[in-house]
């Protein structure tokens, strides 16, 4: 439980109403708990301002909201308030430093201060782990790899040589990073490998989801930008390079080579080749296929990837094209 005047304090929030209210927890807006608080980032929800249970609401500075007896806190972002409220309430980051028995460690590696290193985790040669980073049971991490100081690494995450991961990196279950990647060639009708010797590199902030695959490089390395989030389910093809900030939707495959610059969101199932370039602050749609490099600052949809709204009056043609057919006939 939490008071008013400390959740206020917390997000940098103006309080109007009753500032000794103290708050169990947090609620969605639309039915929400007695003595718990929850926020209005838009202003389509204000329909569930006087409706709701909750006892106190985060919202807009700039918002204006309707006389009740609710509490209000006003910040400048409320969305941003609300998350890290969140930590707040239920700080699942927190651990107490713990090295279990069973963890197999080489003599080799380092490893930092208050760190918590689950059961049945290896640890290879020249492995560097810095302070306070949260390894979870099952886990591996390949020779010479770095986990920089407060990343957390859930169950059962394989991290494969050679692999640069920088602070406060989240890695979630069942997720394989620096895999060999599918790179071939073909001689006299029969497929071989190509040997994958580069690395895999790991932006500050980024945070990868469960069960995704980022493969290493052929000869040069396979990075993932500062503060890039990647869903569950992602390919990320060898030499593939993605910028700063980008948001990676779920079953995503990126082909080896790409580059995709800062800034950069796709939706869930889309298909992006190798060798192409994407451009900043790209929009892409869901199950798209990108066949072909994007200049920046555009919104692409389809398959193949096109601009949207060149695409959207192309399909409004073509749903003309009956009518047009038969007024020719006539």
């Amino acid at each position: 439980m939490h008071s008013i005047r400390k959740i206020a304090k917390y997000v940098n929030g103006d309080i109007v109403g009753d500032s000794g209210l103290i708050i169990k927890g947090l609620c969605g807006i639309d039915s929400g708990k007695d003595q718990h608080i929850s926020y209005i980032h838009e202003k389509q929800y204000f329909k569930y301002f006087l409706t709701t249970k909750a006892s106190a609401i985060i919202i807009q500075s700039d918002h204006d909201f309707p006389s009740s007896g609710k509490t209000v806190i006003k910040v400048n972002n409320a969305a941003n308030a609300f998350s890290k409220l969140i930590s707040l309430f239920h700080n699942d980051n927190m651990f107490v430093p713990f090295i279990s028995n069973s963890a197999i460690i080489s003599d080799k590696s380092t490893i930092g201060k208050n760190v918590y290193i689950g059961n049945h985790v290896v640890i290879d040669d020249n492995v560097c782990i810095a302070a306070d980073v949260f390894i979870g049971n099952g886990c591996y991490i390949g020779k010479d790899s770095i986990v920089g100081k407060g990343s957390k690494i859930s169950n059962n995450v394989t991290i494969v040589k050679n692999t640069k991961i920088d602070q406060l990196v989240e890695i979630n279950s069942g997720t394989v990073i620096g895999g060999s990647g599918f790179g071939l060639f073909t001689e006299n009708g029969k497929h071989s490998r190509i040997p994958h010797v580069g690395n895999v590199i790991i932006g500050e902030g980024v945070s990868i989801g469960s069960n995704c695959c980022i493969d290493r490089g052929t000869i040069n390395d396979t990075q993932i930008g500062d503060n890039t989030f990647i869903d569950n389910l992602v390919q990320i093809a060898h030499n593939a390079n993605l910028g700063k900030n980008c948001i990676i939707a779920g079953q995503t495959g990126i082909a080896g080579s790409a580059i995709i610059g800062n800034s950069v969101t796709t939706g869930g199932q889309v298909g992006i080749v190798g060798h192409i370039k994407i451009g900043d602050h790209v929009t892409i749609a869901g199950k798209s296929l990108v066949t072909k490099s994007i200049a920046s600052n555009q919104v692409i949809s389809g398959i193949p990837a096109k601009n949207h709204k060149k695409r959207i009056k192309q399909e409004a043609t073509i749903n003309r094209l009956p009518n047009i057919i038969k007024n020719i006939k006539k």
